[in-house]
């Protein structure tokens, strides 16, 4: 059976992505989907979540951060 990869509703690339974690871990990319972040990391894997109907926002190098009310639990690469 194939395994498929879900694709995004709307992916941000070209951005500096604070986790806001213990390690204040940056990434490059997230990968939204409905109204919840399922993947952030480098923009190289976030790329491989999108598809024909996906929205693509390029930050411009600008700074991104999750909102405070989205519990932070994502998948990371």
């Amino acid at each position: 059976m194939e395994n498929k990869k879900e694709i995004a509703d709307i992916v941000i690339l070209n951005a500096n992505v604070y986790l806001a974690d213990n390690q204040d871990t940056m990434a490059e990319a997230i990968a939204v989907k409905g109204s919840k972040i399922f993947c952030v990391g480098k923009e190289s894997f976030i790329r491989s979540r999108i598809g024909s109907t996906t929205e693509i926002i390029d930050a411009a190098g600008k700074t991104v951060m999750p909102g405070p009310i989205q519990k932070l639990s994502w998948t990371q690469e």
